[in-house]
């Protein structure tokens, strides 16, 4: 057991201390963490000082994806695109939208999102978007006030489709927001009680805010302990529970109004190769067992991934 103090809810009782490798990249390097044994919260011991070393320019979010090169790619992408601005009208909009109905049974995209929380007009802001590709996508499927923030991108990014990414922390901004997402950023932020209430701030009254993150307590953490893929030491921080997050929204004046599990066959996937040393192949029946089992979890909430909402 450990004597180190939980950086959410203060308890020094029960805390489990846990030995993460850093294995994104393979530099071997192993850090401490802290299980509470109240809350649930896994978080870093100790931040590196260095911690440019782990996010290389070749970091997944801090590029966008490239076009494929076949021929029909430009047509099958305006299909497509076509295809999601109609998903975006018939699942904010108008539910008597045909073609978005036929769209939401192929595509899974946006599924994160309602007309309650927001609408294509909505002033919405992503934190920690990396490059924006979200936002890219986003304003290509008919959203029309999309901002991004990351401090760790090298400089401000303008995209020709009016998409502005700023190189900034969130309380350097002094503006306010109709909706507020952060997609699997929150986990890396050293100080989630202080973003919680920036988010507080910044959101209009009556907005919503989406966190998509990783949530302790889970299956997947259970089953694989340090080799679980989502712990992804050092980057991420703060591995949330649903009271640690409860404990914080509720600090921070906000009302956690719901939780969507949403993991993936991911959890298994990446676990396994962290497990086994090694880049495996699954075969097609091994990854569809996956991907059923993790709708099994997160039907009963213990996916290793979530969606938060929070009302302000």
């Amino acid at each position: 057991m450990s004597k180190c103090i939980c950086k959410i809810c203060n308890n020094l009782e029960n805390n489990k201390t846990i030995t993460v490798q850093e294995r994104m990249f393979n530099l071997g390097d192993n850090f401490e963490y802290i299980e509470c044994g109240k809350c649930g919260c896994i978080q870093i011991s100790k931040i590196p000082d260095n911690m440019d070393r782990y996010y290389p320019d070749n970091y997944y979010s801090f590029s966008l994806l490239l076009p494929k090169k076949w021929f029909f790619y430009p047509y099958f992408m305006k299909v497509k695109n076509f295809l999601l601005k109609n998903l975006v009208k018939y699942r904010l909009e108008n539910k008597n939208n045909f073609i978005g109905f036929l769209a939401s049974k192929r595509y899974h995209r946006y599924y994160y999102l309602n007309e309650k929380m927001c609408h294509i007009n909505s002033k919405i802001l992503d934190v920690g978007c990396g490059a924006g590709q979200l936002l890219l996508d986003m304003k290509k499927h008919g959203f029309k006030n999309l901002k991004g923030i990351d401090p760790y991108i090298s400089s401000d990014i303008t995209y020709d489709s009016g998409v502005k990414i700023e190189k900034k922390y969130i309380n350097e901004l002094n503006e306010t927001f109709d909706f507020i997402m952060l997609h699997h950023s929150f986990e890396h932020m050293d100080n989630p009680e202080s973003v919680m209430k920036e988010i507080y701030r910044l959101l209009n009254p009556n907005a919503y805010a989406l966190i998509r993150i990783p949530v302790a307590r889970s299956y997947a953490y259970k089953k694989y302990g340090a080799y679980w893929v989502q712990l992804d030491a050092p980057r991420h921080f703060f591995i949330h529970s649903t009271a640690s997050m409860q404990y914080l929204a509720k600090k921070a004046g906000l009302e956690l109004e719901s939780i969507v599990y949403d993991s993936t066959s991911f959890q298994f996937i990446g676990s396994e190769q962290y497990l086994k040393g090694e880049n495996i192949s699954f075969k097609k029946k091994e990854i569809k067992y996956f991907s059923k089992k993790a709708k099994q979890l997160n039907a009963i909430s213990q996916g290793d991934q979530a969606c938060f909402y929070l009302k302000k």
